[in-house]
């Protein structure tokens, strides 16, 4: 946070709720359950339904909630939301993946929103976020429509669909979009319709991309010189490369916290080489 200049209006940065998330939902779970039992809980698809839960009105802007954090440095970061806030309390990709991306802030864990409209609920958490000096409201999405047949493939559906979601966003004067995982959270062709719709429709929205992968770079290679880099994920590289070609923001994805640094180090490296 240091190396961030203060105050300065073309800052990219963000702080993403995620990891916090799962820190409070660690921390319930070491109050509630004996210490192995928590730790299994907080393991996988079983953490981030309880991370999920960590998002709501109350956490968020409560006496010490997340939005109160990095006094000296947030006029230059956005909140980035993540997972969580445009679904209700017990709905997971799992057993509800139809549910997800569909842009409308939960009533029931913003229930200041309630009864507005997609576009108004966004506008009144940005406005009091901004509030408190942070430089905007940042969502996490899901990349797919939310919607039964969300499986389906791309088409006008889905250009009409995040159409009216961009507009909803240029209304809320949310700027930051973070593009994560979803149905089509691997086709490169679903990130460029977003990029190009976010283009023409609200050039002052910046749409973040990533390609998905595991925390530990080719985890599980047969060859144990490729194990540990990301030259041995060559179709996940291939798929980043094309993205970054057209991405506003590029995301490397999630990493092991114990193997931060180098693990980054080799994606971003391997992928500048490659892209000349």
């Amino acid at each position: 946070m240091s190396l961030i200049p203060l105050k300065n209006p073309n800052s990219l940065s963000y702080w993403c709720s995620w990891h916090t998330q799962n820190i409070v939902a660690k921390i319930d779970c070491m109050e509630k359950y004996p210490p192995e039992e928590a730790q299994r809980r907080v393991q996988g698809g079983d953490g981030a339904r309880l991370a999920r839960t960590m998002l709501n009105e109350e956490w968020v802007f409560g006496e010490n909630g997340y939005a109160h954090q990095y006094p000296e440095v947030r006029c230059d970061l956005y909140f980035l939301m993540d997972d969580g806030w445009d679904v209700d309390y017990g709905i997971h990709p799992d057993s509800h993946n139809s549910k997800f991306g569909s842009l409308m802030m939960s009533e029931e864990r913003f229930p200041s929103t309630k009864d507005h409209t997609p576009a108004q609920r966004m506008k009144i958490i940005n406005e009091k976020l901004k509030a408190l000096g942070w430089k905007g409201l940042g969502i996490w999405i899901a990349a797919q429509r939310a919607a039964d047949d969300c499986t389906a493939p791309l088409g006008d559906v889905d250009k009409a669909y995040w159409t009216e979601r961009i507009l909803w966003s240029l209304e809320a004067e949310v700027t930051y979009w973070k593009v994560d995982w979803g149905v089509h959270g691997g086709n490169p062709d679903f990130r460029r319709m977003l990029t190009e719709l976010g283009h023409e429709l609200y050039p002052a929205l910046v749409i973040e991309h990533a390609t998905g992968m595991s925390p530990v770079n080719a985890f599980d290679h047969p060859d144990a010189a490729l194990r540990g880099r990301y030259m041995g994920e060559e179709h996940v590289a291939a798929n980043a490369k094309e993205v970054m070609a057209f991405s506003d923001v590029f995301r490397s994805y999630d990493v092991l916290n114990a193997l931060c640094v180098p693990t980054t180090l080799d994606r971003v490296g391997t992928l500048l080489a490659w892209s000349g």
